[in-house]
């Protein structure tokens, strides 16, 4: 039989390890909410692809307003600025095979450079990257300019009846009086008018992330697809200024 002093002891025992137990499930649901919080802070991101995009004066071209990482959603809307002096919004086409429930392709201002009121929504979940719409624009000249997105205050995005802040990521848009995919991007700064071994081994520098490529060197490097470009430098670039240096010889 226990004494009741042992007993008192054992009571103290267990009263302390309920208590330990309790504090630690409690933490844990603690810290559960904390990572949840977290999550939630960078749940997902509103931007444009692709970008940068890059075109001629004259040109007619096509970018999509792209959501990526979010979690289940019912929809939102979206609204961005651009110079006007650089380009024209053509039109808003709202991708209507994942926003099956309600659309608007908003309102263009080209006056002041901006459009408005790009709204969607859906009942079926459009996953964690999906398309909110395609613009169109026209090149007008040579320059650059934003394209700095805001949410839509009518339609905030929403998940679960809950709102979701998504990260607003600037697009840009790169027009050149007349563009050349040559490949030509040595010597740095005052180019030869040649493809060689120093073209290459730019294109090279560019593709490892040594050196980032200024816009003129975004053009004159982006040379595959032939005559189209992709608006980047990557491996398919590189292996055709290869050829192109290869060719001169």
């Amino acid at each position: 039989m226990l004494s009741i002093g042992q007993f008192e002891v054992i009571s103290s025992k267990i009263y302390l390890s309920i208590t330990i137990r309790r504090d630690v499930k409690d933490s844990c649901y603690f810290i559960a909410l904390v990572c949840a919080l977290v999550q939630c802070v960078h749940a997902a991101d509103l931007t444009f692809a692709p970008n940068p995009k890059t075109a001629t004066m004259g040109d007619t071209f096509a970018m999509d307003i792209v959501g990526t990482d979010f979690p289940v959603t019912e929809g939102g809307g979206a609204e961005f600025i651009f110079d006007p002096d650089i380009v024209e919004l053509r039109s808003v086409s709202v991708n209507g095979a994942v926003w099956d429930t309600f659309t608007s392709n908003g309102t263009i201002d080209n006056v002041n450079g901006r459009v408005e009121g790009i709204m969607v929504a859906t009942f079926t979940d459009p996953g964690a990257n999906f398309t909110v719409a395609t613009i169109e624009f026209k090149a007008l000249d040579a320059g650059f300019t934003n394209l700095a997105p805001s949410e839509n205050p009518v339609n905030p995005w929403a998940s679960g009846g809950s709102a979701i802040s998504p990260a607003l990521v600037n697009g840009s848009v790169i027009v050149t009086s007349e563009i050349q995919r040559d490949g030509d991007l040595a010597p740095r700064g005052n180019l030869d008018g040649i493809v060689n071994a120093g073209d290459y081994l730019v294109a090279l520098q560019i593709v490892l992330g040594n050196i980032q490529p200024t816009p003129d060197e975004l053009i004159h490097g982006d040379v595959y697809p032939v005559n189209q470009g992709d608006s980047a430098i990557d491996v398919s670039d590189l292996i055709q200024i290869l050829y192109l240096a290869i060719s001169s010889l």
